[in-house]
């Protein structure tokens, strides 16, 4: 019999717990009977942190195979990287900000208070503005509060 890793998908975010395995057996009797290291039985394990994973894989004859170099990768953590230029006075709205997320897994949605979803804003005026970054098939939102005003650099 052989066991295969079909796929697999590390967890998006550090810590998180969203990484997935699909094994497939083939060369044996059918049906088969699928015993995770996590205690998961099937032909996949899903909702599972970075680690190191085992399979062991039983065919309707009694013959078993484990697959033990099951790896899901733990990716960095996010990351943001700014460049802003604050507006020119306290009542002007001619600041902007490039806003870039590094770390977990891309693509990034970036949400505004004023339902615009680029990285990039332009026409902001000096204050406090709130970015929230949703990582690719991440079930979380990263919310950022960022100070914009004309004394200070952008800072999380």
């Amino acid at each position: 019999m052989v066991v295969s890793e079909l796929v697999s998908y590390d967890p998006t975010c550090a810590g998180s717990a969203n990484g997935a395995i699909y094994i497939f057996a083939d060369d044996g009797m059918a049906p088969y009977d699928y015993n995770w290291s996590t205690g998961d039985v099937g032909p996949s394990v899903i909702g599972v942190p970075a680690g190191f994973y085992e399979v062991t894989v039983t065919d309707a004859l009694g013959c078993e195979v484990t697959k033990s170099d099951l790896v899901l990768n733990e990716p960095d953590i996010i990351q943001l990287l700014n460049q802003a230029v604050p507006a020119t006075c306290f009542d002007a709205a001619d600041g902007s900000i490039i806003v870039n997320a590094i770390g977990g897994t891309a693509p990034y949605l970036y949400i505004w208070p004023d339902g615009e979803y680029s990285n990039v804003r332009g026409d902001l005026a000096a204050g406090t503005i709130a970015v929230i970054v949703n990582p690719f098939h991440e079930n979380g939102n990263i919310i950022i509060k960022l100070p914009f005003d004309d004394y200070a650099d952008v800072r999380i």
